[in-house]
């Protein structure tokens, strides 16, 4: 079930956001907080559903684990130089 409308506050001065809108913005920190912000650029334009869908894939992308991977494989590989020639593999005889 989908909520619209404004957020009501409740007595004591915390907000009371309905799960659907909390999920949501913890999925747009976490995405925006490894620059993929980008990933909510046509939220708007999908459906409740494709909107349901789109949060909880973005919530269960470990971003962290993605820059050390990306940190550690790629970027720490620099160096490491690709051979002059690419030979083709041989063919096995079955």
């Amino acid at each position: 079930m989908r909520f619209k409308g404004n957020v009501s506050t409740i007595s004591g001065g915390i907000s009371g956001l309905m799960p659907e809108n909390v999920k949501l913005n913890q999925a747009r920190e976490a995405a925006c907080s490894y620059d993929q912000d980008h990933l909510f650029r046509f939220y708007a334009e999908l459906s409740g559903a494709e909107q349901d869908s789109l949060i909880e894939q973005v919530l269960s992308v470990d971003f962290g684990q993605i820059r050390a991977l990306h940190r550690d494989l790629v970027k720490n590989q620099a160096g490491t130089a690709a051979p002059e020639t690419i030979e083709p593999l041989r063919a096995r005889s079955w």
